[in-house]
């Protein structure tokens, strides 16, 4: 949880900082993917979509890499949650599906 606590400004790193202490590898568009994330999608920007201070980015999923099944970590109303029963993603035939492990 400590790399969730620094990408959620907690600590007060920021910038390229925040990848510091954790193993990363590069994914097929070069972006960077955290290797012990249970999943890691890889997109291409197709769109962005900017409202006030935010912006919804658009992508075209590139690749998909699972990883081990195991609990997942929740941001909401600004308190990072421990979700036991994560989800896993596959990518079947072109299409992303969502398996759930109990």
């Amino acid at each position: 949880m400590a790399i969730a606590d620094r990408f959620a400004g907690r600590g007060g790193l920021k910038g390229s900082a925040r990848y510091e202490g954790a193993r990363w590898f590069s994914l097929v568009t070069g972006a960077l993917a955290l290797d012990e994330a249970l999943a890691s999608v890889d997109c291409t920007v197709e769109d962005t979509v900017i409202r006030h201070s935010h912006a919804l980015i658009l992508g075209s999923i590139r690749h998909v890499v699972s990883g081990e099944p195991g609990p997942a970590l929740i941001l909401s109303s600004r308190r990072i949650r421990i979700v036991v029963n994560a989800f896993r993603f596959l990518v079947l035939g072109g299409a992303v599906k969502v398996q759930t492990f109990k």
